[in-house]
């Protein structure tokens, strides 16, 4: 076995069981089945693990508007000073 590569009978430090192995493996590009061993590149793993990018959670600003045009927006009319 090539030290290149993680199996289902020499689990990554990260995975807790073979089940889990295979569930990932399943989705890597490149994993080979074996009868009921799986194979797959450290690298491929490593990847695979890796925690996606969240989203920003920060709002859109957008360019500041007039007073008329918020009021106008909102629903309200404008009406002659009194």
């Amino acid at each position: 076995m090539s030290a290149e590569v993680w199996a289902s009978h020499h689990l990554p430090p990260d995975c807790p069981s073979r089940r889990t192995f295979a569930d990932v493996c399943r989705k890597i590009p490149g994993a080979v089945r074996l009868g009921k061993a799986w194979i797959v590149e450290r690298e491929a793993w490593t990847e695979a693990r890796r925690p996606k990018p969240r989203l920003s959670s920060v709002p859109t600003v957008r360019a500041p508007r007039s007073i008329d045009e918020e009021i106008r927006d909102a629903g309200f009319r404008l009406t002659g000073s009194t």
